[in-house]
């Protein structure tokens, strides 16, 4: 990944660590792997492949008008 033309954002040793989760992303790398993933930031962060993401997924289909009632929902469902 690139800073500018020529000039080394990260190395490979830097990537890999961050996705075996031995080094955390700095703003700049994070907004560098969106740009090259065509994402948004909060997209790339969001998910946790390690877990089920069904319920995330289904909340980025929901308009913002019914948002809050299903969040509530969700909410009371966890604390039975």
């Amino acid at each position: 990944m690139e800073k500018e033309p020529g000039e080394q954002l990260m190395s490979y040793v830097t990537v890999s660590n961050i996705e075996r989760g031995d080094q955390s992303p700095t703003l700049e790398q994070l907004n560098a792997f969106a740009l090259a993933l065509d994402v948004s930031v909060t997209q790339l962060i969001e998910h946790d492949p390690g877990k089920d993401g069904e319920i995330v997924d289904l909340l980025r289909l929901i308009n913002d008008e019914n948002r809050a009632t299903v969040i509530a929902m969700i909410k009371a469902a966890v604390a039975k």
